[in-house]
């Protein structure tokens, strides 16, 4: 949910996601299939779908207690107008967790990121932007588990400065190869006057 000036509502779905394991246990690659949107932001119903990406992680080194790797992500611009890029967009990333007791655990993301989107004229800007973030998560009884997140985007935008993400959810499993998850996310960054709100739900099958 946008609110402010041109504000509305988006859905998205159903955010399909794959990860695939290598025969090497450090190595997998993601695949992102394009996700079907409807959006009133702007004070127009529109509908279509969004641009689809491949990715790759690679554990570097762990200990005990602790785990780090590196991720690479590519965007292709296959999505509908207003849901594309437009352009391919390029992300690669620092990630580590550390296992502070039984209960409690951190984790955290530096990524580099070059991406693009249409400005007010309708045509394609490309933009970089740095986005660091941290996570708090707790494991709880019953095979569950809370997280809470901030993230900092260095740019939003083309033509916008920086904003703020912070975000928690709950995780269930409900079996051994099935989770179910729902989020809660807030932007409380005004820009252009406007700020976003977003809830989620998902369900991982784990093979």
């Amino acid at each position: 949910m946008t609110t402010g000036p041109g504000g509305g509502n988006a859905a998205t779905y159903p955010q399909a996601f794959l990860r695939i394991g290598t025969f090497d246990p450090h190595l997998e690659f993601t695949v992102g299939a394009p996700s079907f949107d409807r959006s009133s932001v702007g004070a127009s119903l529109v509908d279509g779908w969004s641009d689809s990406n491949v990715g790759a992680k690679y554990e570097l080194g762990y200990t005990s207690k602790a785990v780090w790797g590196v991720g690479t992500v590519v965007s292709f611009p296959t999505g509908d107008i207003p849901f594309t890029a437009g352009r391919t967009q390029y992300s690669g990333d620092f990630n580590w967790t550390y296992t502070l007791n039984s209960t409690w655990s951190l984790a955290g993301t530096v990524s580099a990121n070059a991406l693009s989107a249409f400005t007010a004229p309708g045509r394609v800007a490309s933009y970089f932007a740095w986005v660091p973030s941290l996570v708090v998560s707790a494991a709880l009884p019953q095979s569950s588990s809370f997280f809470a997140e901030y993230a900092y985007y260095s740019r939003a935008a083309p033509n916008l400065g920086a904003k703020s993400l912070i975000d928690g959810g709950y995780i269930h499993d409900l079996g051994p190869n099935l989770q179910l998850d729902v989020e809660y996310g807030d932007s409380p960054t005004p820009l252009a006057g406007q700020t976003q709100h977003y809830v989620g739900a998902g369900l991982s099958v784990l093979y």
